[in-house]
């Protein structure tokens, strides 16, 4: 049971539903590459860059209003965040809390594992998923 919702139209909305169903679709459009970039963190997670028919996925996610950018790690796709948020797309059509937020006030360490942080907020394992089964 995902514990972070968000809203609709003043009603409770399964917007990570919505999200993995359109990284699904994203994925889908064609040919999916990722590289590692970096070492593995302190708790072994590899982060790495992945590609959809050559475009950025984190950048198309964000686009399309399903996933935020990291400003505290990279630059790189604010701008691109503050153009879904003007076109009201994804996310930005209802109301939602950030994840960093609600992991804060839930008392989750933002440093936490993963898998840990999924079981409260379900922050990404499934999407990580659906990117390897498609490279796979």
């Amino acid at each position: 049971m995902r514990k972070q919702t968000c809203e609709l139209d003043g009603k409770p909305w399964q917007c990570w539903q919505a999200a993995v169903h359109d990284l699904q679709t994203l994925l889908d459009e064609g040919t999916v590459s990722c590289e590692v970039i970096g070492e593995p963190d302190v708790y072994g997670r590899v982060l790495g860059r992945c590609a959809a028919n050559g475009q950025s996925v984190n950048e198309q996610l964000i686009s399309r209003g399903f996933a935020l950018a990291r400003p505290s790690e990279t630059t790189d796709y604010v701008a691109t965040e503050a153009v879904a948020k003007e076109k009201r797309v994804g996310l930005w059509q209802g109301q939602f809390q950030r994840p960093s937020d609600f992991r804060k006030a839930a008392g989750i360490p933002v440093e936490s594992p993963a898998w840990g942080v999924n079981q409260l907020c379900g922050s990404g394992l499934r999407a990580v998923a659906l990117v390897l089964h498609h490279i796979a």
